[in-house]
């Protein structure tokens, strides 16, 4: 067992824990944070570790509806961005050896005195540009974090970095311009920006956070949920399995960015057709503009929380969508698929009568673990007028044993890209009606 799980509160420790700390029984990370937070006056400090109960599965939860509240609520986040372990702690030692000492002379202008100083130069270190990408903004809870607490001090490798609700600041005060991401002061003072662009935010937030680890997997929506209840306000929608009620239709056009996805450890997290259902990167296929013809219409949407947090982990969930429907396995509608041999292609779906594939198949996961499965379906979300053509986009389901109309999602579908632009709708959904189907 990792010192950094060993050095946690327990139902077998919690007595003594209540009772006294001793400090010398702490991790180093821990130390510095009490001796900071005492220099500064500041009476109390919460450490996760410490103040969960970790195997207490209802404090767990408890606890974890209000973490937002408590990254909103702090003083100031002390954030460990440099350590490699909880034994290196916030103050790090800073290797000197490749500074340059110059000495320079002066004259006071108003005395003419000369004197005598002594600069030291050295490498540019890392700053803001690195720290996006270091390992603590490889975990899913600190991005919470990031974004809610008022300021944050991040102990990096070569300096200290600054971060509050209106300004960075890196300790040697130079100016550096970085691309990577940081939604934090668009999120929280953004309350005039339009819909369009909060919704173009969650989906940066969303493939921002997709691409990182949890340490228990059922923590997927809850992870969020603080930033969800924000949103909430913001967008003055509903939120459902990390997707919005209002214009839903455009967020079920989420796709894998970087290969197959995994299906989470910890069983049942989401319903299919959210992106929270799987592990691993996503991203979107885009929002709604004058270009595009959404050509299916949600009917319903419900989930059922598993905790009292509606935002956080679930039991069940369900949608119900009405749109063209065109069984891909129908030996009379004479279509075929040729399956990719690896994992970032796409499948090819041809159609008899056309001399070129009408369509490709991007799989959410590995595809032969449910060849023995039901049939599959594709469902028109949406068309895209492109000059003449028309590129379309559709949800790929397998329908269910116990009920053919019901089906769970497992990819999305796209014309075949040719030397002369795209095939239409109708080389692949030509014959097809509307219908009303069950999501799961």
């Amino acid at each position: 067992m990792s010192e950094e799980m060993m050095v946690r509160t327990t139902k077998a420790n919690l007595g003594d824990r209540m009772g006294q700390i001793p400090i010398g029984s702490l991790p180093k990370v821990f130390q510095d944070a009490i001796v900071i937070t005492a220099e500064l006056g500041i009476q109390w400090l919460w450490i996760d570790a410490l103040c969960i109960v970790q195997d207490d599965l209802e404090d767990y939860q408890k606890e974890r509806q209000a973490i937002g509240d408590i990254y909103q609520s702090s003083y100031l986040t002390l954030a460990a961005s440099g350590a490699r372990n909880s034994r290196e702690g916030l103050f790090l030692d800073r290797n000197t050896e490749g500074h340059i000492p110059l000495k320079y002379t002066f004259e006071d202008e108003s005395s003419g005195d000369i004197s005598e100083g002594r600069v030291y130069v050295r490498a540019l270190v890392s700053g803001f540009r690195k720290l996006w990408s270091n390992t603590l903004h490889s975990r899913a809870w600190t991005l919470q974090e990031h974004l809610l607490s008022r300021r944050i001090v991040y102990f990096d490798t070569h300096q200290m970095l600054w971060v509050c609700q209106e300004d960075h600041r890196s300790e040697d005060q130079l100016p550096e311009f970085t691309d990577s991401y940081d939604g934090r002061v668009e999120l929280l003072n953004s309350t005039s920006r339009s819909t369009k662009d909060a919704l173009f935010q969650w989906q940066q937030l969303v493939m921002e956070y997709s691409r990182r680890d949890l340490s228990r997997g059922s923590d997927k929506l809850p992870a969020l949920s603080a930033i969800a209840v924000i949103m909430e306000k913001k967008l003055r929608s509903r939120y459902i399995a990390g997707l919005w009620e209002e214009h839903l239709v455009t967020w079920l056009l989420w796709r894998p960015q970087r290969g197959w996805m995994a299906t989470p450890t910890s069983g049942y997290r989401a319903p299919s057709w959210s992106w929270a259902s799987l592990d691993g990167e996503v991203t979107f296929m885009g929002s709604a503009n004058d270009h595009i013809l959404w050509e299916a219409k949600v009917d319903q949407v419900s989930v059922k929380a598993s905790t009292d947090d509606p935002r956080g982990e679930l039991s069940s969930g369900l949608l119900k969508i009405t749109g063209f429907l065109h069984d891909l396995g129908n030996e009379e509608a004479g279509f075929s698929i040729e399956e990719s041999q690896r994992f970032t292609d796409p499948a090819i779906l041809n159609r008899v009568g056309y001399d070129h594939p009408v369509g490709e198949i991007w799989y959410d996961q590995d595809p032969s673990r449910e060849h023995h499965m039901g049939k599959l379906h594709c469902l028109l979300i949406r068309v895209d007028l492109i000059a003449i053509h028309e590129r379309w986009y559709g949800l790929v389901l397998r329908s269910t044993s116990a009920n053919e109309n019901v089906f769970y999602r497992v990819g999305y579908a796209r014309p075949k890209q040719l030397f002369w632009g795209f095939l239409g709708k109708e080389s692949v959904f030509d014959g097809s009606v509307e219908q009303t189907i069950t999501i799961i």
